[in-house]
């Protein structure tokens, strides 16, 4: 999820990278996305609503694993401004489905601080992996 301050990069880096700012990385990777795509949707209301972003049935380009599904969501929770991203199924095409070439976590407004759970590491999510980031 990128914000107005962001800037396009298209190969991911370890973080924090102040050419990225502002910016949430749920599953950052090359990634195809299929018929269902990313949904949002806003639950609640103020001062308690959550902003949703919905990857669903992602895989890699040029893939040819059939096995292959990404699912994963961003929360964004009005008040307690907690950042939750989950993993549901995570599957196929080796490690990749892990994390073997993707970053998470996430940037300040500014790019220089960030939270990384992961750079490039397999076996950093799988299926029904939770990761809260709090102020």
């Amino acid at each position: 999820l990128s914000f107005p301050t962001a800037s396009a990069q298209y190969i991911n880096s370890s973080l924090p990278n102040t050419s990225i700012p502002n910016t949430i990385f749920a599953f950052w990777d090359d990634l195809y996305l299929r018929s269902n795509g990313i949904c949002t949707t806003v639950l609640g209301s103020s001062p308690n609503r959550q902003y949703i972003a919905q990857w669903s049935n992602a895989t890699f380009p040029g893939s040819t694993d059939l096995t292959t599904s990404l699912n994963f969501e961003v929360f964004l929770s009005e008040g307690t401004n907690a950042i939750d991203v989950l993993f549901g199924t995570m599957t196929g095409d080796g490690t990749l489905s892990s994390g073997s070439s993707a970053t998470i976590g996430i940037e300040s407004p500014d790019g220089r601080n960030g939270r990384m759970h992961s750079h490039e590491r397999a076996m950093a999510v799988s299926t029904a992996t939770a990761l809260r980031f709090t102020p």
